[in-house]
């Protein structure tokens, strides 16, 4: 189930790493942070790759998703074994704060 999120808001992430023990493990180099759309939602990373801030800049299409990443290279050395983790972000409307009454065409009475 994706992340709701308002088109006002952020999110803080974080990545964390495990072996096949499931204990924390190290990467190679600093991961990389990436969004699958830019322009509904910008991801900036912490300088170590480890944690990033996901904003909403946009609302994604009705029932579509925006997916943000983050991809680590978990083989010490030269030799590159790359990790991707992933989440989907569904980005709706803030809430109401505001609004505007309309009026029709005035007519007789009956």
């Amino acid at each position: 189930m994706p992340l709701i999120l308002q088109d006002d808001q952020q999110v803080p992430y974080a990545a964390s790493f495990l072996d096949k023990k499931n204990q924390p493990a190290v990467v190679d180099g600093v991961p990389v942070w990436a969004s699958s759309d830019p322009s509904l939602l910008t991801v900036t990373p912490a300088s170590d790759g480890l944690s990033a801030l996901a904003v909403a800049v946009a609302v994604t299409p009705p029932g579509s998703t925006v997916q943000i990443s983050v991809t680590a290279d978990t083989r010490m050395g030269p030799d590159v074994v790359p990790l991707v983790l992933t989440d989907d972000i569904t980005i709706v409307a803030g809430e109401a704060v505001s609004g505007t009454l309309s009026a029709g065409t005035p007519v007789p009475q009956p």
